[in-house]
């Protein structure tokens, strides 16, 4: 049966993609080939079935070893996330911690003046602080009133990182830290 790939799980509608709801864990050689021409598109899976795996996070979860994936002819799900792009304007290595309103965090740790890759990104808080744990700066992602600083197209926020201050930063002037980097 044909399911949607989405970063090593599989999903069975597009719907419980988008909630994070059910999914099969699919356990490939994380020294091999990432996929990720395949998020959100529509594939097939063949492998062994493990029905008591442990998954990533070692809770329990259904797991495929895979052997072998192939997309289908189906037109990819669109990307229903917003992502986040982080400049580190300061003259060290920052953490910047990403949180939501559920708690989750993620963590990113930028070398001065690296521009990040896109993070998916939620409401909720940035805050950035040194190696040592001392706090930098903070601010709120995905804030009200913002929509200027939003790229439709790569449906992206940007974010300058400064002592003091988290700043966001129209499309137009990120696109001239792409051209730097």
């Amino acid at each position: 049966m044909p399911r949607t790939w989405s970063e090593s799980w599989l999903y069975p509608s597009p719907r419980e993609l988008r909630k994070g709801g059910d999914a099969v864990f699919v356990d490939r050689n994380l020294k091999g080939r990432l996929y990720e021409e395949l998020d959100r598109h529509w594939v097939t899976v063949t492998g062994l079935v493990n029905a008591n795996g442990r998954g990533p996070l070692g809770v329990p979860v259904c797991e495929i070893k895979l052997e072998r994936i192939e997309p289908l002819p189906y037109a990819p799900l669109p990307d229903p996330y917003i992502h986040g792009v982080f400049r580190n304007d300061t003259s060290i290595t920052i953490d910047l911690k990403l949180s939501s309103p559920s708690g989750y965090a993620y963590k990113l740790n930028v070398l001065p003046g690296e521009v990040t890759g896109a993070a998916v990104i939620t409401k909720g808080s940035i805050t950035a602080s040194t190696r040592a744990g001392k706090l930098l700066a903070k601010g709120n992602l995905v804030p009200a009133n913002s929509q200027r600083y939003f790229d439709a197209a790569t449906r992206t926020y940007y974010y300058r990182i400064a002592p003091g201050n988290v700043e966001l930063v129209s499309p137009t002037e990120a696109k001239a830290w792409k051209a730097a980097h």
